[in-house]
């Protein structure tokens, strides 16, 4: 996959050369793949284990934070920043009723068509970097 992307950014380069094509194009082009090889890393990382543990520096853990969005029934779209792949699903309710005021009884989280249990971790569900999960509201039941 590495290999892939080095390539494409050779190509990229070289077009650039030829066609003296607009570099600000293919500059933005370029930035995405540099986002597709952290977000591949990042999953590598996970593979391996090697994400942040308590014995780790706060130095160390910074680097695994990241962002994730919160699409809700309304349409508007809620950015939770800080995040590290071990807070819980719990968590990221409890981050929303702070901001939003939903009550965490009344949140149901879904990533990939599934529903997120509250026990679960971002990394269990595979929710990394800029990924988006959606809000929905449990009637009241009043």
């Amino acid at each position: 996959m590495m290999d892939e992307l080095n390539e494409m950014k050779t190509k990229v380069t070289k077009m650039e050369q030829q066609e003296n094509v607009c570099i600000g194009q293919f500059a933005k082009h370029l930035a995405r793949i540099d986002e597709m090889e952290a977000q591949i890393n990042e999953l590598k990382e996970m593979q391996k284990g090697t994400l942040p543990t308590c014995s780790q520096s706060v130095a160390e853990q910074k680097r695994h934070r990241f962002k994730i969005y919160v699409k809700m029934m309304n349409g508007r779209t809620l950015t939770l920043s800080d995040l590290l792949p071990s807070n819980t699903i719990e968590e990221i309710k409890t981050k929303i009723e702070r901001i939003e005021g939903i009550l965490i009884d009344h949140q149901r989280l879904l990533f990939a068509e599934r529903r997120l249990n509250d026990s679960h971790t971002l990394k269990d569900c595979n929710i990394i970097n800029g990924s988006t999960i959606h809000l929905f509201q449990r009637a009241c039941g009043c």
